[in-house]
């Protein structure tokens, strides 16, 4: 069995409330060989059900020479393509060879559709079968489970991962946003009560970037509020950074608790330099997957939970601006110097650690 990492395989599919374990009465124990592998023993057999994870160039060496019955795969389009030629490899042997994938819709582009699925399909490939499953063909799904699932995404996402259809981002980045969520001023009835900050810290053809974000709690859900910004586009000096980062602080410090700041982690001299001047409690920015970033705060424009003060223009035309990069074969932002990336970079470095907090 292949997962993208062994600790999504087991939380996917062997561990989970409906995971092979529970359903299989627990006849399955995990144990690991000398070597060091992780494996599924069957009560009563010497099988052995060996567990990696399959998502970069190298992951096809730790069971390169196993001879396997089948192979099992989750989240499929997530694996290095070596992972998917090896494992072919290793059921030549097999009397009864099984491969079974399972996957979410991808860009139609994807390199599991190119090199795989579209040929079986085309050439109607014997023991070939696809299998198209909606949320409504899950039994343990509630209907109110379902319809805050359909509820949690949006424009291609919501096309994408709740119809199962394989299409492609195309337009805007940001399809919810709508000119009300900016707003004049605070609303006394939101009491902010943390603010993290975002730097992006630019080059010779980008801005430095600094985003004051707040959270605050109403009618249940967490909501988020872009409070100020900063946008230096000459970039003179380290010195100018810090300066400015000095001022920002202050500034935002007369009004709200800092509680973070995310500092562009491939800028590690600037951001030891920051921390040094012990302002604020200062983090390398997580920089989570930018797909995922763009679908949390689309669903947060759409919801009307994230809002904008009417100074902060970069932040909003930047957003309004966004666009998907067509000529790319992934889920990219265009990013070819004639979008302010960076307002969008800062935004989303002072919100992506508590994305889990708001879906």
């Amino acid at each position: 069995m292949i997962g993208v990492t062994i600790g999504s395989l087991k939380r996917n599919v062997i561990d989970s409330e409906y995971g092979i374990k529970a359903l299989s009465n627990n006849i399955l124990t995990d144990k690991t060989d000398s070597q060091g592998y992780q494996y599924l023993t069957i009560k009563g057999t010497n099988k052995r059900v060996y567990m990696f994870g399959g998502n970069n160039k190298a992951s096809f060496k730790l069971f390169k020479g196993i001879t396997a019955g089948g192979v099992y795969i989750d989240e499929v389009s997530e694996c290095h393509s070596n992972t998917i030629a090896e494992s072919f490899n290793r059921t030549v042997a097999s009397a009864d060879r099984r491969h079974i994938w399972t996957l979410n819709p991808d860009v139609p582009t994807h390199w599991i559709y190119r090199d795989y699925l579209d040929g079986y399909d085309k050439n109607k490939t014997k023991g070939y079968k696809w299998f198209h499953f909606l949320l409504d063909d899950n039994p343990v799904l509630t209907d109110e489970r379902k319809e805050e699932l359909r509820f949690q995404y949006t424009g291609i996402f919501y096309k994408r991962y709740v119809l199962g259809l394989r299409v492609r981002a195309e337009g805007g980045c940001y399809p919810s946003w709508n000119d009300d969520l900016i707003i004049d001023q605070v609303k006394p009835e939101w009491v902010i009560n943390l603010v993290n900050i975002g730097i992006d810290i630019g080059g010779n053809k980008s801005a430095t970037s600094f985003t004051a974000t707040g959270f605050f709690f109403l009618n249940g859900r967490w909501n988020l509020v872009v409070l100020d910004e900063d946008y230096d586009i000459k970039n003179k000096s380290v010195e100018s950074v810090l300066e400015n980062y000095r001022k920002f602080i202050f500034k935002i410090k007369a009004k709200y608790p800092i509680a973070e700041v995310y500092v562009d982690s491939a800028e590690q001299l600037i951001l030891k330099s920051i921390k040094n001047l012990a302002l604020a409690n200062v983090r390398g920015s997580l920089k989570k997957p930018i797909v995922d970033r763009i679908r949390f705060l689309d669903l947060m424009l759409s919801q009307g939970r994230a809002w904008f003060l009417k100074d902060c223009r970069h932040t909003t035309d930047a957003i309004q601006s966004a666009v998907w990069d067509l000529k790319s074969s992934k889920e990219e932002r265009l990013d070819d110097g004639t979008m302010n990336i960076d307002s969008l970079d800062s935004l989303e470095y002072s919100f992506e650690k508590r994305m889990r907090d708001f879906v």
